[in-house]
């Protein structure tokens, strides 16, 4: 009965959000299951009773055998019974601790998400400490490096992540670009266009990456401070026009990792009442910061500037 009931769960392995039983299911079960016991009580009985009605008809000639029809049907009715207790034992059981079960592990896939943020801001750490300019990796404005998730390309050259599964949410079920392998600086400057294309959609996994910033129309990439408000990486969003579309925690809320090593979990009714937008500059755009106190993340494929036909938009 244990392992059938771990079967019967099995399903819920694959949710990725919590979903609530619909309201009364248990007691409308019971009540069906209840009228279903009344009828077999009926039917299963009645030749029971026909059954002793024909024993006192004898009863003169002191004869009592017990019968193993009666027998039989005694034990069909208390197995019956059996079965029926023990499917609405597994109902109760299920309607109860299902949500539970869905939170929990909700709650287990947001926490190794954050712990994949952390582990990329620890990277992020190391590499602006090896610099003498404490800067993190930096984008280019053109050419093959010219896209946010870069950076882990950048990170994983000088062998700094250490798996690559790092670089994705399990609050997400994983696409094909999952398995694509990072490549070398030296593979991105050698490779051809539709290869190109492809790990500038996949390189940054599922996190957005902070863009840089201007600085006197000098482009730099941001320097190591501590700053308890400046958003270095995050959970990236899905941009559709101007809008943006979390898919990570069943939408609820994005995990932000700020310069301070600290990691916030933002509910997505509260994201834009921060002081700084986490994927827009102070102009409102998804380009790099108008200063170094002006924090903007991009989704991998994102440029950190747009480029025009006559040059840089501003």
């Amino acid at each position: 009965a244990v392992e059938e009931m771990k079967r019967g769960l099995g399903p819920f392995e694959l949710a990725n959000e919590l979903i609530e039983p619909p309201a009364g299911l248990m007691e409308r079960t019971l009540e069906g299951i209840w009228a279903e016991v009344d009828s077999a009580d009926d039917s299963v009985c009645q030749p029971v009773n026909d059954l002793q009605a024909g024993e006192e008809l004898v009863a003169d000639r002191k004869v009592r055998k017990p019968s193993s029809l009666h027998l039989e049907l005694i034990w069909l009715k208390s197995s019956w019974m059996d079965i029926l207790v023990a499917t609405a034992a597994s109902i109760v059981f299920v309607s109860l601790l299902a949500p539970g079960i869905l939170g929990s592990r909700e709650s287990a896939r947001r926490e190794m998400c954050s712990n994949n943020l952390a582990s990329l801001g620890a990277s992020l750490v190391s590499f602006a400490e090896l610099n003498p300019d404490r800067r993190f990796p930096s984008l280019d404005l053109q050419g093959p490096f010219a896209f946010a998730g870069s950076y882990a390309i950048r990170l994983n050259d000088i062998a700094l992540i250490d798996r690559q599964d790092v670089l994705w949410c399990p609050s997400l079920t994983p696409t094909i670009g999952y398995r694509v392998q990072l490549p070398s600086e030296q593979q991105v400057r050698d490779a051809a266009p539709y290869r190109l294309q492809q790990w500038k959609q996949t390189a940054g996994g599922t996190y957005a990456y902070n863009l840089g910033f201007f600085d006197q129309g000098t482009y730099q990439s941001p320097t190591l401070a501590n700053r308890t408000q400046f958003a270095i990486i995050a959970d990236a969003p899905i941009i559709r026009g101007v809008e943006n579309f979390f898919l990570v925690h069943s939408g609820r809320g994005i995990n932000i990792l700020y310069e301070d090593g600290h990691i916030a979990f933002v509910r997505l009714d509260e994201k834009f009442s921060l002081e700084d937008h986490p994927y827009l500059n102070r102009a409102g755009k998804r380009e790099a910061g108008l200063d170094a106190d002006d924090s903007a993340l991009g989704p991998s494929y994102l440029q950190p500037v747009r480029i025009g036909p006559t040059g840089f938009e501003k």
